[in-house]
């Protein structure tokens, strides 16, 4: 008998739903309890500012920039147009999305599950028709190995849309990555941070309870004698319903019958609720490399030093990740012929991150254009200006000589002081041509 109260105790409390879920099921859908008591997934996570605003961030710079189709030939580089997979990047993935918001939700993805995963439709032709993307909720890899621990197939499995299990080809999924401690699963960001963004969430719970009791922190009301559960209950609802809530707030409280009231709470300077929220603000950014001050966090930051802040976002942040998508997306979508021997690449073009100010993309062009690096054509078509006539040449500075031939420049020049001294007023000629040039003349003063 009591075996079996003890078996439908266990039985009740493994009852679970969504108002009041066990560890089991949060650990099902993706969450887990943190420190604080709050559960962290990718849905509360988002909840929180810092977290929203460091996925947006990522994932609108890595929409809003080109994705370009390159073809290397006999060392020069071109930009391709005419491939079918040039429209397939740069004009429509999918008949559903546009190029902005196919690589907008594959880094967001990326950035909180760790994985991102689109199936790639091929065409009757070979050629990749249309790229559609997967939950990654219901998306995993799937290793299978013979007896002998070799590997026998390299899947990706997924959930339709009408519950059924589909075992896709690897070689037919784009799966993007983030950081990796296998080289096959993305870690996400949101477990790294998990007991960071629960501090948040209890924080934001705790200011939102502050406010509801009217800024008001809990206490206890003390009477001289003791009282009925009935009369005890009376009394905390009569409190409450005049002092808790915003309409409440500062009014006077009348305390009668030798009723007394002792606040229990700490006041929110002394928990330091500020500075917290600070630090998690700060461990959020230094989680996702986002820089402070594009998450409005100015505390630190100087006229000086934003400009030098966005340069490092886009080396130390975005460079990686786009080279992730480069890489990707050359292998899966190219033949090995066109990757090895036709030199089909994709790139992005990092030009509008880069530009900077007018001045300053004055003097870059302008020393460029004087090195001979750019023509005039190519800085316009940077600045989206139309292509001029004869625009195409590269121009050098004649003030430059070979570094090989600044010897004997010098030495030349030597010749010519010691032909001055014992020649003062003779002609001096340079070179050994059959028709001698005179280049100038020295004569002595008078």
């Amino acid at each position: 008998m009591l075996f079996r109260k003890l078996e439908k105790r266990e039985e009740e409390n493994n009852v679970s739903n969504l108002t009041t879920p066990n560890k089991w099921l949060l650990h099902l859908i993706g969450g887990n309890e943190t420190y604080s008591g709050e559960s962290v997934d990718t849905s509360t996570a988002m909840n929180i500012a810092a977290v929203y605003a460091c996925v947006r961030i990522l994932s609108n710079h890595v929409a809003m920039l080109p994705l370009q189709l390159y073809q290397e030939t006999r060392g020069k580089k071109k930009r391709v147009h005419n491939h079918p997979i040039t429209k397939l990047i740069e004009t429509r993935p999918n008949p559903y999305m546009t190029p902005f918001q196919f690589k907008q939700t594959m880094e967001s993805h990326r950035q909180l599950y760790g994985n991102a995963y689109a199936e790639i439709e091929w065409s009757k032709t070979g050629y990749p028709k249309a790229l559609w993307i997967l939950n990654p909720l219901t998306t995993k890899v799937v290793i299978e190995k013979d007896g002998k621990g070799n590997l026998k197939r390299y899947l990706v499995q997924t959930t339709l849309m009408n519950g059924k299990i589909a075992y896709l080809p690897y070689s037919s999924v784009l799966h993007i990555k983030g950081l990796s401690t296998n080289g096959i699963i993305g870690k996400s960001p949101i477990d790294v941070a998990r007991e960071t963004i629960g501090i948040q969430i209890a924080g934001q719970k705790f200011t939102g309870k502050f406010y509801a009791n009217g800024t008001m922190s809990s206490g206890v009301l003390k009477v001289p004698q003791t009282l009925k559960p009935e009369a005890k209950a009376i009394i905390r609802q009569e409190w409450e319903k005049f002092n808790n809530g915003l309409d409440n707030s500062h009014r006077v409280a009348i305390l009668d019958a030798g009723l007394d009231y002792q606040s229990l709470g700490i006041k929110q300077c002394d928990a330091q609720y500020i500075e917290t929220q600070k630090f998690s603000i700060a461990e959020i950014a230094r989680i996702f490399n986002v820089p402070p001050h594009m998450l409005a966090d100015l505390e630190r930051a100087t006229f000086s030093n934003i400009e030098q802040q966005s340069l490092e976002f886009v080396r130390d942040t975005l460079s990686p990740l786009l080279i992730s998508w480069e890489q990707e997306l050359q292998y899966q979508l190219f033949t090995e012929e066109e990757i090895e021997v036709k030199k089909f690449y994709f790139k992005f073009n990092l030009n509008s991150l880069l530009r900077g100010d007018s001045t300053n993309r004055a003097n870059y062009y302008k020393t460029m254009h004087e090195l001979g690096v750019y023509s005039i054509n190519e800085i316009r078509e940077l600045e989206d200006k139309d292509k001029i006539k004869n625009g195409d040449k590269h121009y050098m500075s004649l003030n430059y000589i070979d570094i090989d031939l600044m010897n004997d420049y010098q030495k030349q020049k030597v010749k010519l002081k010691d032909t001055n001294q014992d020649n003062p007023n003779e002609n001096i000629i340079l070179n050994s041509d059959p028709q001698p040039r005179v280049l100038f003349t020295v004569t002595s003063p008078p």
